[in-house]
């Protein structure tokens, strides 16, 4: 698991922990309250507070998996644009890596040669991190994020 990935899996983790304590916490005090006076039933809170526990993990999870699955459908998305990109118009992809090589202050000889080498061994990871922002050798996985949640 990549720095990206363990990180992801550390802010699912805190946001599911922080949601879950107090979603829980106000589902058994609002049982508590509820029954106050009718019963002293102390069975009645437990199973509200573990129904809530458990509610939410499933929910947790399943939101956490459904967003980290669609940024993982995006970046599926942008690496099939790239390869079509690619295949119509390969000399202009190049051109594109390296005026975005020219704005990180790299001469343009540099940044002819580094686009054109870089195109010629990885053209879809390189097309895909200048013009999306994302490697695609690091993507996120929905599993781990859902079970850190």
């Amino acid at each position: 698991m990549n720095l990206a990935e363990k990180i992801n899996v550390v802010r699912a983790s805190v946001m599911g922990a922080n949601d879950g304590i107090i979603s829980v916490a106000g589902i058994v005090l609002g049982v508590f309250a509820a029954t106050q006076g009718r019963t002293n039933d102390n069975w009645v809170i437990f199973v509200a507070g573990f129904s809530g526990t458990i509610a939410g993990m499933i929910s947790m999870a399943a939101g956490e998996y459904v967003s980290v699955h669609g940024q993982r459908d995006a970046e599926n998305a942008a690496i099939e644009k790239e390869e079509i990109a690619n295949q119509e118009s390969f000399n202009q992809q190049i051109s594109l890596v390296k005026d975005f090589l020219i704005k990180d202050d790299i001469s343009k000889e540099l940044a002819q040669r580094a686009a054109s080498e870089m195109m010629k061994t990885k053209p879809i990871e390189t097309a895909v991190r200048v013009k999306h922002g994302c490697n695609i050798s690091d993507k996120i996985n929905p599993y781990h994020a859902a079970l850190a949640s």
